[in-house]
């Protein structure tokens, strides 16, 4: 049975907090190589000033049990391109890439800087519940995109679920090979 959750787009200071904690939960170096392959893993490990800032700017979209956080979506303009270092060859690629006849960095873009789901809540079609919440983002954002490593199937495989659709791939500066996915809203 599906959880009746509460999503909705947050950026109170407490909630930064829980996103800080459940992504420490579910990043690639504290998982066992078994549980990353099977369960999925984040890979981008923030601070509460940086995460702060870019929540001040788009907050993110979250899910809650309660008080309990069980999944989020950090919505991340391209203002903060510098801000993550992990993240900036990311955002220099999507400013080269064609997007419908078009220079992406161009067009109007919101970066899903990074999804992740409580481990018991997995299976429950909630990162779609989260992506479709954040598309409410419409109004001011044509595409959504975010990066994923080839490593991590099940989140490559979740995308394509929801409506991503492969770009591009690039090699990362640690030599990490990542796939670059496309979401276009308002086709």
């Amino acid at each position: 049975m599906m959880a009746i959750l509460d999503i909705r787009f947050d950026r109170e200071e407490e909630t930064v907090r829980k996103i800080l904690e459940l992504q420490r939960k579910n990043l690639r170096k504290n998982l066992s190589q078994a549980e990353a392959a099977s369960q999925g893993f984040v890979f981008v490990e923030h601070d509460f000033g940086t995460l702060s800032k870019i929540c001040s700017e788009e907050a993110p979209v979250v899910a809650y049990d309660g008080q309990d956080l069980v999944g989020y979506a950090i919505c991340m303009n391209k203002i903060f391109s510098q801000q993550v270092p992990e993240l900036k060859l990311f955002f220099e690629q999507l400013d080269h890439l064609v997007v419908n006849g078009q220079s992406l960095g161009e067009q109007t873009y919101i970066a899903c800087g990074q999804i992740c789901i409580a481990k018991a809540y997995r299976g429950q079609n909630l990162m779609s519940r989260l992506y479709r919440h954040m598309q409410k983002l419409n109004v001011r954002y044509t595409y959504c995109v975010t990066e994923i490593s080839t490593q991590n199937i099940r989140s490559l495989q979740a995308h394509q679920k929801v409506g991503f659709r492969p770009i591009m791939q690039h090699e990362g500066d640690d030599a990490e090979i990542w796939e670059i996915v496309l979401w276009e809203w308002n086709s």
